[in-house]
């Protein structure tokens, strides 16, 4: 008679665990998707960066090929349908995106729209508006970094530990990177330096340096203006 108490006092837990199951198979979280975050950036420099912290967690897709203007440069239709299909865009301030970000937006109207630069100190342009040039500062990277960072986490918070561990990983090469520029760059006695494109303000700025710069608010210099950057690059040895 105990045997049988007992055989039946399982069999009804059983039955009960039999009846339960299926809730408890729905309830239970699903596995996080092993399908990488498909992410849109601007320029080279972003994916760079959003890789470094995303790694195979992350798909990047940059609009502007190497070589090409990023101030005026216009997205492919294959990658006009390649961006409905992505979950971030990362901004950076490039001239393009003023231009086509609402596009963007009603091709794939889910798609979230980061600043990758807020919060990077910019640097304010002779006739208005600002330097975009941010990605070329080992300050200004951390910053990037870090705002790509929070958006990943957001979006995948299934892979929080591996964004941050990436994140951490991703900063200690900056940090020897600026160590490497510091200690080739700390014993230049001239500090002034000439540039075709006017790219390098900040990396000026973070380093002490003055950038000359040859095209003149995107256009070529005049002869008078030529002149001037001569006589100054003359006078200031660069």
């Amino acid at each position: 008679m105990v045997r049988c108490a007992v055989n039946e006092h399982w069999c009804v837990k059983l039955r009960v665990l039999l009846v339960l199951l299926p809730l408890l198979l729905f309830l239970t979280p699903a596995p996080a998707s092993s399908s990488p975050i498909n992410v849109a950036v601007s320029i080279a420099s972003q994916r760079f960066v959003v890789k470094g912290i995303g790694k195979d967690l992350v798909s990047v897709m940059v609009l502007v090929p190497p070589g090409a203007e990023p101030h005026s440069y216009e997205p492919t239709p294959r990658q006009m349908k390649l961006l409905s299909r992505a979950t971030i865009y990362f901004t950076v301030g490039v001239e393009m995106e003023k231009s086509w970000l609402h596009r963007f937006k009603s091709v794939n109207p889910g798609l979230e729209v980061v600043d990758m630069d807020a919060g990077v100190k910019r640097i304010p342009l002779p006739r208005g508006g600002y330097d975009p040039h941010v990605w070329l500062s080992t300050w200004n990277i951390r910053v990037l970094a870090s705002n790509a960072l929070k958006a990943l986490v957001r979006v995948d918070g299934a892979h929080a530990r591996e964004f941050r561990r990436n994140y951490r990983a991703f900063l200690e090469r900056v940090d020897e990177v600026e160590r490497s520029l510091k200690q080739m760059l700390g014993n230049c006695r001239l500090r002034t330096f000439v540039a075709f494109h006017p790219a390098w303000s900040y990396f000026a700025r973070q380093f002490g340096f003055t950038q000359l710069s040859i095209q003149v608010e995107g256009r070529e210099p005049t002869p008078l203006e030529m002149v001037s950057l001569v006589r100054r690059a003359k006078r200031d040895g660069a």
